[in-house]
């Protein structure tokens, strides 16, 4: 769950088996281009759940004690692998990765 030197975003979520119909919460750590945690940027995810319907997520921030933390929630109506592409312009990269959905 640490960020790997010069990666910019992290992302985990809970709960750590995602069911279908249930809520699973996303949370990234987005570290700004110069640095410095991001503050209140824009964080964007783009959920593709297995039949190819995409969803658009925007995350917001945690709040002025947890710079850099941004959060959002949805709820996966198909089992299967989601696909996953977190983006940021404070971070000036995008992230992918599957999420697994029983």
């Amino acid at each position: 769950r640490n960020m790997a030197r010069g990666e910019k975003i992290r992302l985990f979520y809970a709960p750590d088996r995602p069911r279908t119909g249930g809520s699973v919460t996303l949370n990234a750590n987005v570290i700004a281009q110069s640095g410095e945690p991001v503050r209140d940027g824009v964080v964007i995810a783009q959920i593709a759940a297995p039949s190819g319907r995409t969803t658009s997520l925007r995350l917001t921030a945690a709040g002025e004690e947890a710079w850099g933390l941004f959060s959002g929630s949805f709820i996966p109506t198909e089992p299967g692998d989601h696909q996953i592409r977190l983006t940021s312009a404070d971070a000036g990269e995008a992230l992918d990765t599957v999420l697994s959905v029983q």
